[in-house]
């Protein structure tokens, strides 16, 4: 399964950094075209998405 990581840090002048990581294994989509792939993805990174409070 893939989860999508937040990491937060102090940058050198005191402002609050962030990034979004993508980790775990890859997605596969057996028998599906690239277009079902792609917006199955883009579905579920959405979804991930709204976890976070950007």
């Amino acid at each position: 399964m893939v989860k999508l990581r937040q990491d937060r840090w102090k940058a050198q002048d005191g402002s609050n950094r962030s990034k979004l990581k993508v980790v775990g294994q890859m997605i596969r989509f057996d028998g599906s075209t690239w277009k079902e792939r792609s917006e199955k993805w883009l579905k579920f990174l959405k979804g991930e998405l709204k976890k976070f409070s950007l």
